[in-house]
């Protein structure tokens, strides 16, 4: 595929649709700056509300429509995976995907002045055709994904419910205590038990909104505290994976190498730490 980059800002009127869903070849950002829409992706519809982002991944059935008698404004950019191939170096494709498409992520108001500013000097990059423009607008817009992805890792976890964004307290409360006991034995059962919730309800309801399911969470919680071991001390691989929660050295590295499609170790020489 050629590589794709075009950024659009413009306004709807209530009443405005598109003609029907559509699919394509490239991914989608999807920002809504002011007002509401109802957004259909993949086989169900949720009604957004301002200051709301979308990544959409390639061939993913979307919609969008303008009921309310308001103006709406809104920016949507295109772009192929190689403006995000940094990304992938750095975290893995896995962590990049499941971090960021196909997740609904809440701007909160004291958040979106430097988001809407990334924004603008993309747009504004965008016009500005020499030798440099196409480098800075793949970093900047890297950029803008990583800024995404954190906002999106704070306490408060955005999900769908009758089809408007609130605050799940479960979720928020299992990604907590997940983050604080990372090196235990923790088990799905147990906390669906702390969480007084069905265990097969609370594995349903957690991959529904973050996207990932509760083993692939947990594993790419611990392999974050491993790479911090990996870079900044010289305990050796088993050490490592034991400390981080880890079964085995051997279910460790085939963890790590599933997302950052390397070895610990090799991992370890390529951040500096040789031993």
């Amino acid at each position: 595929m050629l590589s794709r980059f075009e950024i659009n800002k413009d306004t709807k009127k209530g009443g405005q649709s598109m003609y029907s869903p559509h699919v394509h070849s490239y991914c989608e950002l999807f920002y809504l700056l002011k007002g509401h829409c109802d957004f259909l992706l993949a086989d169900k519809t949720f009604s957004l509300i301002e200051g709301t982002i979308v990544l959409i991944p390639p061939n993913i059935l979307h919609k969008t429509t303008y009921t309310h008698n308001e103006l709406c404004e809104r920016i949507n950019i295109e772009f192929t995976y190689d403006y995000v191939s940094n990304l992938d170096k750095c975290f893995g494709n896995l962590w990049i995907n499941t971090n960021s498409f196909s997740n609904f992520i809440y701007i909160k108001p004291e958040y979106r002045e430097p988001i809407n500013d990334q924004l603008d000097n993309l747009i504004n990059e965008t016009h500005i055709k020499d030798i440099f423009s196409d480098y800075l607008i793949k970093i900047n817009f890297e950029s803008l994904v990583l800024q995404l992805i954190r906002i999106r890792e704070e306490p408060s976890v955005f999900t769908i419910n009758n089809n408007t964004i609130i605050v799940d307290k479960s979720i928020k409360k299992a990604l907590q205590y997940i983050d604080n006991y990372y090196y235990e034995n923790i088990t799905l059962t147990q906390i669906a038990d702390i969480l007084g919730l069905n265990p097969s309800y609370f594995s349903n309801k957690f991959k529904t909104i973050n996207g990932i399911g509760f083993k692939e969470y947990l594993n790419m919680i611990r392999i974050r505290h491993a790479e911090q071991l990996l870079i900044e001390t010289n305990l050796d691989i088993t050490s490592i994976a034991l400390q981080c929660g880890f079964e085995s050295s051997n279910y460790f590295g085939d963890s790590f190498k599933k997302i950052h499609h390397t070895s610990p170790t090799q991992f370890r020489k390529l951040k500096g730490n040789i031993k």
